[in-house]
Protein backbone atom coordinates (compact mmCIF):
# COMPACT_ATOMS: atom_id res chain seq x y z
CA UNK A 1 0.00 0.00 0.00
CA UNK A 2 2.43 2.59 -1.26
CA UNK A 3 -0.12 5.43 -1.04
CA UNK A 4 -0.26 5.43 2.79
CA UNK A 5 1.90 8.19 4.37
CA UNK A 6 3.35 7.86 7.84
CA UNK A 7 0.96 10.56 9.09
CA UNK A 8 -2.10 8.35 8.56
CA UNK A 9 -4.40 7.99 11.58
CA UNK A 10 -6.61 5.28 10.13
CA UNK A 11 -6.26 2.91 7.18
CA UNK A 12 -8.88 0.54 5.79
CA UNK A 13 -8.09 -1.91 2.99
CA UNK A 14 -10.80 -4.11 1.46
CA UNK A 15 -10.25 -6.43 -1.51
CA UNK A 16 -13.57 -6.51 -3.34
CA UNK A 17 -12.49 -9.16 -5.83
CA UNK A 18 -11.39 -11.61 -3.13
CA UNK A 19 -14.62 -10.99 -1.24
CA UNK A 20 -16.68 -11.79 -4.33
CA UNK A 21 -14.68 -14.95 -4.95
CA UNK A 22 -14.95 -16.10 -1.33
CA UNK A 23 -18.71 -15.62 -1.05
CA UNK A 24 -20.01 -15.90 -4.61
CA UNK A 25 -22.16 -12.91 -3.64
CA UNK A 26 -21.69 -10.18 -6.24
CA UNK A 27 -24.10 -7.85 -4.47
CA UNK A 28 -22.01 -7.92 -1.26
CA UNK A 29 -21.14 -4.24 -1.69
CA UNK A 30 -24.50 -3.28 -3.15
CA UNK A 31 -25.88 -3.27 -6.67
CA UNK A 32 -25.49 0.42 -7.46
CA UNK A 33 -22.34 2.41 -8.29
CA UNK A 34 -19.71 3.00 -5.61
CA UNK A 35 -18.89 6.37 -7.16
CA UNK A 36 -20.96 8.47 -9.54
CA UNK A 37 -19.42 11.45 -11.32
CA UNK A 38 -21.94 14.07 -12.34
CA UNK A 39 -20.11 15.62 -15.30
CA UNK A 40 -18.73 14.00 -17.30
CA UNK A 41 -21.32 11.35 -16.43
CA UNK A 42 -19.47 8.26 -15.24
CA UNK A 43 -20.24 5.47 -12.75
CA UNK A 44 -17.83 3.06 -11.06
CA UNK A 45 -19.44 -0.20 -9.97
CA UNK A 46 -18.09 -2.56 -7.27
CA UNK A 47 -17.48 -5.27 -9.89
CA UNK A 48 -14.88 -3.08 -11.62
CA UNK A 49 -12.92 -2.41 -8.40
CA UNK A 50 -10.19 -4.83 -7.31
CA UNK A 51 -9.61 -3.17 -3.93
CA UNK A 52 -10.09 0.08 -2.04
CA UNK A 53 -7.78 1.75 0.49
CA UNK A 54 -9.30 4.47 2.66
CA UNK A 55 -6.76 6.73 4.37
CA UNK A 56 -7.57 9.22 7.15
CA UNK A 57 -4.94 11.86 7.83
CA UNK A 58 -4.48 13.99 10.93
CA UNK A 59 -6.15 17.41 10.66
CA UNK A 60 -3.79 20.34 10.48
CA UNK A 61 -5.53 22.08 13.38
CA UNK A 62 -7.80 21.15 16.25
CA UNK A 63 -10.75 22.63 14.33
CA UNK A 64 -10.29 20.30 11.37
CA UNK A 65 -11.53 16.79 11.10
CA UNK A 66 -9.38 14.03 9.68
CA UNK A 67 -9.43 14.32 5.88
CA UNK A 68 -10.11 10.95 4.25
CA UNK A 69 -8.83 9.93 0.83
CA UNK A 70 -9.99 6.85 -1.07
CA UNK A 71 -7.64 4.96 -3.39
CA UNK A 72 -9.37 2.49 -5.71
CA UNK A 73 -7.64 0.03 -8.00
CA UNK A 74 -9.94 -0.22 -10.99
CA UNK A 75 -10.16 -2.39 -14.07
CA UNK A 76 -7.67 -0.96 -16.58
CA UNK A 77 -10.19 -0.47 -19.39
CA UNK A 78 -12.59 1.26 -17.02
CA UNK A 79 -9.84 3.57 -15.82
CA UNK A 80 -8.81 4.41 -19.40
CA UNK A 81 -12.42 5.27 -20.22
CA UNK A 82 -12.64 7.52 -17.17
CA UNK A 83 -9.34 9.23 -18.00
CA UNK A 84 -10.50 9.89 -21.56
CA UNK A 85 -13.82 11.30 -20.33
CA UNK A 86 -12.08 13.62 -17.87
CA UNK A 87 -9.46 14.80 -20.34
CA UNK A 88 -12.13 15.48 -22.97
CA UNK A 89 -14.54 17.34 -20.71
CA UNK A 90 -14.79 21.12 -20.82
CA UNK A 91 -16.82 21.13 -17.58
CA UNK A 92 -14.03 20.00 -15.26
CA UNK A 93 -11.58 22.32 -13.50
CA UNK A 94 -7.97 21.10 -13.64
CA UNK A 95 -4.94 21.70 -11.44
CA UNK A 96 -1.51 20.50 -12.51
CA UNK A 97 0.69 19.18 -9.71
CA UNK A 98 4.07 17.43 -10.06
CA UNK A 99 3.12 15.67 -13.27
CA UNK A 100 -0.41 14.85 -12.10
CA UNK A 101 -3.67 16.37 -13.21
CA UNK A 102 -6.11 16.91 -10.35
CA UNK A 103 -9.74 17.22 -11.46
CA UNK A 104 -12.35 19.12 -9.41
CA UNK A 105 -15.93 17.99 -9.94
CA UNK A 106 -19.16 16.79 -8.32
CA UNK A 107 -19.52 13.18 -7.20
CA UNK A 108 -21.78 10.96 -5.14
CA UNK A 109 -20.30 8.26 -2.89
CA UNK A 110 -23.03 5.76 -2.07
CA UNK A 111 -21.94 4.87 1.46
CA UNK A 112 -21.04 8.42 2.50
CA UNK A 113 -23.48 10.83 0.84
CA UNK A 114 -26.82 10.77 -0.91
CA UNK A 115 -26.30 14.20 -2.49
CA UNK A 116 -23.66 15.44 -4.90
CA UNK A 117 -20.57 16.83 -3.18
CA UNK A 118 -17.41 18.57 -4.33
CA UNK A 119 -14.50 16.21 -4.86
CA UNK A 120 -10.99 16.22 -6.26
CA UNK A 121 -9.52 13.21 -7.99
CA UNK A 122 -6.43 12.10 -9.84
CA UNK A 123 -5.39 8.99 -11.71
CA UNK A 124 -2.12 7.45 -10.56
CA UNK A 125 -1.07 4.33 -12.46
CA UNK A 126 -3.89 1.81 -12.11
CA UNK A 127 -5.51 3.72 -9.26
CA UNK A 128 -8.15 6.40 -8.85
CA UNK A 129 -7.34 8.73 -5.94
CA UNK A 130 -10.43 10.54 -4.65
CA UNK A 131 -10.81 13.20 -1.97
CA UNK A 132 -14.23 14.49 -1.00
CA UNK A 133 -14.50 17.62 1.05
CA UNK A 134 -13.13 21.17 1.19
CA UNK A 135 -11.52 22.79 -1.83
CA UNK A 136 -8.12 22.49 -0.13
CA UNK A 137 -6.38 19.73 -2.11
CA UNK A 138 -3.33 19.37 0.15
CA UNK A 139 -4.48 15.96 1.50
CA UNK A 140 -4.73 14.64 -2.05
CA UNK A 141 -1.30 16.06 -2.87
CA UNK A 142 0.17 14.28 0.18
CA UNK A 143 -1.13 10.93 -1.06
CA UNK A 144 0.27 11.55 -4.57
CA UNK A 145 3.63 12.60 -3.11
CA UNK A 146 3.76 9.42 -1.05
CA UNK A 147 3.11 7.27 -4.10
CA UNK A 148 5.67 9.19 -6.19
CA UNK A 149 8.56 9.60 -3.80
CA UNK A 150 7.89 6.97 -1.14
CA UNK A 151 9.06 8.93 1.90
CA UNK A 152 8.82 7.27 5.31
CA UNK A 153 5.82 5.06 4.55
CA UNK A 154 3.27 4.06 7.13
CA UNK A 155 3.93 0.32 6.85
CA UNK A 156 7.70 0.81 7.08
CA UNK A 157 7.25 1.97 10.68
CA UNK A 158 8.16 -0.58 13.33
CA UNK A 159 4.86 -0.10 15.20
CA UNK A 160 2.82 -0.87 12.08
CA UNK A 161 4.98 -3.88 11.12
CA UNK A 162 4.74 -5.46 14.56
CA UNK A 163 0.98 -4.81 14.73
CA UNK A 164 0.64 -6.51 11.34
CA UNK A 165 2.54 -9.50 12.71
CA UNK A 166 0.40 -9.70 15.86
CA UNK A 167 -2.83 -9.49 13.85
CA UNK A 168 -1.75 -12.35 11.59
CA UNK A 169 -1.19 -10.29 8.45
CA UNK A 170 2.56 -10.52 7.80
CA UNK A 171 2.24 -12.95 4.89
CA UNK A 172 -0.20 -10.63 3.12
CA UNK A 173 -2.89 -13.32 3.09
CA UNK A 174 -5.70 -11.06 4.23
CA UNK A 175 -8.85 -9.95 2.45
CA UNK A 176 -9.28 -6.83 4.57
CA UNK A 177 -7.15 -4.84 7.00
CA UNK A 178 -7.97 -1.99 9.36
CA UNK A 179 -5.51 -0.05 11.49
CA UNK A 180 -6.06 2.87 13.86
CA UNK A 181 -3.37 4.91 15.59
CA UNK A 182 -5.73 7.11 17.62
CA UNK A 183 -7.03 6.15 21.09
CA UNK A 184 -9.39 3.18 21.15
CA UNK A 185 -11.86 2.02 23.79
CA UNK A 186 -9.03 -0.06 25.29
CA UNK A 187 -7.20 2.18 27.76
CA UNK A 188 -3.54 2.73 26.90
CA UNK A 189 -3.70 1.08 23.46
CA UNK A 190 -1.42 2.85 20.96
CA UNK A 191 -2.39 0.93 17.84
CA UNK A 192 -5.34 -1.31 17.00
CA UNK A 193 -5.14 -3.53 13.91
CA UNK A 194 -7.62 -6.03 12.48
CA UNK A 195 -7.11 -8.48 9.64
CA UNK A 196 -9.85 -10.49 7.95
CA UNK A 197 -9.12 -13.79 6.20
CA UNK A 198 -11.28 -16.48 4.62
CA UNK A 199 -10.83 -20.23 4.19
CA UNK A 200 -13.23 -23.18 3.74
CA UNK A 201 -16.38 -21.05 4.01
CA UNK A 202 -15.10 -19.51 7.27
CA UNK A 203 -14.18 -15.93 8.12
CA UNK A 204 -11.42 -15.28 10.65
CA UNK A 205 -10.99 -11.81 12.15
CA UNK A 206 -7.95 -11.17 14.33
CA UNK A 207 -7.56 -7.92 16.29
CA UNK A 208 -4.32 -6.84 17.98
CA UNK A 209 -3.97 -3.97 20.47
CA UNK A 210 -0.50 -2.53 20.98
CA UNK A 211 0.72 -1.20 24.34
CA UNK A 212 3.93 0.37 25.60
CA UNK A 213 4.99 -2.84 27.33
CA UNK A 214 4.04 -6.45 27.94
CA UNK A 215 3.18 -5.56 31.54
CA UNK A 216 0.62 -3.05 30.30
CA UNK A 217 -0.74 -5.64 27.84
CA UNK A 218 -1.18 -8.06 30.76
CA UNK A 219 -2.96 -5.34 32.78
CA UNK A 220 -5.44 -4.65 29.97
CA UNK A 221 -5.93 -8.30 28.94
CA UNK A 222 -9.06 -8.67 31.11
CA UNK A 223 -10.59 -5.51 29.62
CA UNK A 224 -10.01 -6.82 26.09
CA UNK A 225 -11.79 -10.08 26.97
CA UNK A 226 -14.63 -8.15 28.61
CA UNK A 227 -15.18 -5.75 25.71
CA UNK A 228 -14.59 -8.25 22.90
CA UNK A 229 -16.75 -11.14 24.02
CA UNK A 230 -17.39 -14.21 21.92
CA UNK A 231 -13.82 -14.61 20.69
CA UNK A 232 -12.57 -18.02 19.68
CA UNK A 233 -9.22 -17.35 21.31
CA UNK A 234 -7.37 -14.66 23.30
CA UNK A 235 -3.64 -14.34 23.95
CA UNK A 236 -0.74 -12.00 24.71
CA UNK A 237 2.29 -11.73 22.46
CA UNK A 238 4.93 -9.20 23.48
CA UNK A 239 3.22 -5.83 24.08
CA UNK A 240 0.03 -6.96 22.25
CA UNK A 241 -3.32 -8.27 23.38
CA UNK A 242 -4.86 -10.33 20.58
CA UNK A 243 -8.37 -11.69 20.06
CA UNK A 244 -9.53 -13.95 17.22
CA UNK A 245 -13.10 -14.46 16.03
CA UNK A 246 -14.49 -17.06 13.64
CA UNK A 247 -17.68 -16.70 11.61
CA UNK A 248 -19.56 -18.35 8.78
CA UNK A 249 -18.71 -16.92 5.36
CA UNK A 250 -22.16 -15.30 5.25
CA UNK A 251 -20.90 -12.82 7.89
CA UNK A 252 -18.06 -11.51 5.73
CA UNK A 253 -19.92 -8.31 4.87
CA UNK A 254 -20.11 -7.36 8.54
CA UNK A 255 -16.41 -8.00 9.07
CA UNK A 256 -15.17 -5.77 6.24
CA UNK A 257 -16.95 -2.67 7.56
CA UNK A 258 -14.23 -1.65 9.99
CA UNK A 259 -12.63 -2.25 13.37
Amino acid sequence: MSFVPDSAEFVAYVNYRQAFEATGNYSLFGTGPLVEIYAPAFAIDPASVEYEVSISLAGESSKEGSPTIAVLRIDSQELKSLDHALQSSAQVRRTEYNGHTIFSLLVRRRELETQLVLANLAIEGEHLVLYQGPSNIDPLKKILDTADHKPSQFFSQQSARTALYASGGTNGQYLALFIATFPTQIEGAKVAMKTVRTASQTVTSQIAFSFDSQDQARTQYGNVKKLYTGGKDYWIVGPFDVVAFEYDISKLGDQVRGL
